[in-house]
Formats: C-alpha cells, sequence, structure tokens
C-alpha cells in the first residue's frame, strides 16, 4: 500500500499487486487512521454507495423500492414532519425536508459521535426542518444552494451561474426567485443582496438563523 499525489480522479489505483491511494487529506490535516476508514467522503462515493444499496434493497425486498417512503421502514422519522412523502429515490439526490449542510459542527454532532448507526438515525430524528417559506401561491423558483470554490472568488462566477438560472425563470413564468442563507455568514448574506435579493423574513432552527431572500421577476 503506497500513498500517492498524482492528479487523478480516483481515489485510489490497483496496479501490479500494489494499492496506491491518495493521502486521506481532510478539511483539518490528514486522517490519522487511514486503515480504519470506511470509505472516502467523497459526493461520488456517498452517491454510489446510496445507488449500490438500494438496487440491493430492490434485488432483496421489492420490485419498487425506489419508490417506497422511508417513513414506513425507519419508525424513529415516522412523526418527523420533515421526513413525510420523502422516498428512498428521494434520498439519492440528498433531497429531504431536513437540515442539511456540511457544517463541521453539524456533522460531527450527528453522525461522527454516534457509535451506532440507530445512534445516528436518532440523531437525524432530532434535526429541525429544512428552513420553509410557508405555504405561498406564488409561482417562485428556488435555488437550493450555490457555492463557488474560494481561489475563483472574485471572479464573478456566482453571478454568472445566477443570471441564467433569472432568466430561465422569467422565461418560464416565475414571479420570485428564493433562497435562504446563514445569518452567521454576513459576507455571503451582503452578497445575495447585491445581487438584488431581498431580505424579507428568517426562520430560527436549532443550528443556526437564516435569512430568507427573495428577488422579484
Amino acid at each position: 500500500m503506497k500513498y500517492t499525489n498524482a492528479l487523478t480522479s480516483l481515489g485510489a489505483v490497483w496496479m501490479n499487486n500494489t494499492l496506491y491511494f491518495h493521502p486521506p487529506q481532510t478539511r483539518h490535516g490528514l486522517y490519522p487512521y487511514p486503515d480504519d476508514m470506511r470509505h472516502g467522503l467523497y459526493s461520488v462515493t456517498k452517491s454510489l454507495a446510496g445507488a449500490l444499496a438500494l438496487l440491493y434493497f430492490e434485488e432483496q425486498y421489492e420490485d419498487d423500492v425506489f419508490s417506497a417512503l422511508i417513513t414506513d421502514y425507519v419508525q424513529t422519522l415516522a412523526n418527523h414532519a420533515g421526513w413525510q412523502e420523502v422516498t428512498f429515490s428521494h434520498t439519492l439526490n440528498m433531497v429531504t425536508g431536513t437540515i442539511g449542510c456540511e457544517d463541521d459542527e453539524h456533522l460531527f454532532s450527528t453522525l461522527i459521535l454516534a457509535e451506532t448507526a440507530k445512534d445516528a438515525i436518532n440523531n437525524i430524528a432530532r434535526l429541525g426542518d429544512a428552513p420553509p417559506w410557508g405555504k405561498l401561491n406564488d409561482k417562485a423558483l428556488y435555488i437550493h444552494s450555490l457555492v463557488v470554490s474560494e481561489k475563483y472568488t472574485g471572479r464573478g462566477i456566482g453571478k454568472k451561474i445566477l443570471q441564467p438560472i433569472e432568466a430561465d425563470a422569467r422565461q418560464t413564468g416565475y414571479k420570485y426567485l428564493r433562497l435562504d442563507s446563514d445569518s452567521k455568514n454576513p459576507k455571503l448574506c451582503y452578497y445575495y443582496e447585491k445581487q438584488g435579493f431581498e431580505k424579507v423574513g428568517i426562520k430560527s432552527l436549532p443550528l443556526s438563523t437564516y435569512n430568507l431572500y427573495q428577488k422579484k421577476l
């Protein structure tokens, strides 16, 4: 087993009876126990693992597990408002009605500290609902998230991403463009306001308070 810093899109390569893989880099430095890691926490790995798990369920249990409701099988989530009508298929796109982010404290307290899968599920069940806008009848397009790598900030990339979304929404007949932003990130909140979004409310959740923004089209 050898480490390599070679530029490759793969997490590991098996060649000539030797496993070459990337150093276990995390946002806090090298992970000290790489041999005990179950798998790399990359988006591709998470998506692949979820898809394979559902294919396994489909093969083992029933023909239409993808459209089955999670609350019918995970009783801990049965009464959670954010998990109602959420199917196994939705989770492949990480689409649920609960708070979701990659904040260090959020991930650590919810998943890393959990000693068993049951503990992790119980932690997930305690998460609050995603920031709601309430019952609104007007036609609006919601932006779930906008992320630009720090090394590319200051180049107007965010604006270039928002402009075609806004143009398409206007052409499709939407009246508003909406998004939310963590109030603990004033720089990002100010950025959205510079792009013409107006703060129209706030939503307090267990882990943070979110500013609700909308832009009239």
